[in-house]
């Protein structure tokens, strides 16, 4: 895996096209699942996208997805690398607050980051989620220390 993750990042922006087809769907292995549902290969899409940075940008709406899934704080990181961001990836991070505990701190640090703080998706979630306001605070807390 790390040699392939190496050659994608080598390329660069032509890299770009073959993520997007791990992200959609297209591409499946020799028993024709898509890479997509089959975890790694996802999840290092996500860490090469990150790596590529705004050169990735392209592929916001497929990484928005992922963070709506929840699985991977590595998506929430890929869109911090990749501003501005669209209002729905905003959104999303914005609602992945409330959600699992490993996505969750990265999206407070992407949204925090980029001045998103007070969006309203970002204002609401805090203001009607115990969960997601907790971990806000936490988050703006260690975010305050490091600067």
């Amino acid at each position: 895996m790390m040699a392939a993750e190496q050659r994608f990042l080598s390329a660069g922006s032509d890299a770009v096209p073959v993520l997007e087809t791990i992200f959609n769907g297209e591409a499946k292995n020799e028993h024709g699942v898509a890479y997509k549902q089959l975890g790694l290969p996802l999840r290092c899409a996500l860490e090469i996208a990150l790596r590529l940075g705004s050169l990735a940008k392209p592929l916001e709406p497929y990484i928005r997805e992922e963070v709506s899934r929840g699985v991977y704080w590595t998506a929430a990181a890929a869109l911090r690398e990749m501003p501005p961001l669209e209002d729905a990836s905003v959104t999303a991070l914005a609602t992945a607050l409330s959600g699992e505990l490993d996505p969750a701190p990265e999206a407070a640090r992407t949204l925090i980051q980029l001045g998103h703080a007070e969006h309203p998706a970002v204002q609401r979630e805090v203001a009607t989620s115990p969960k997601a306001e907790k971990l806000w605070l936490t988050v703006m807390g260690w975010q305050a220390r490091r600067s």
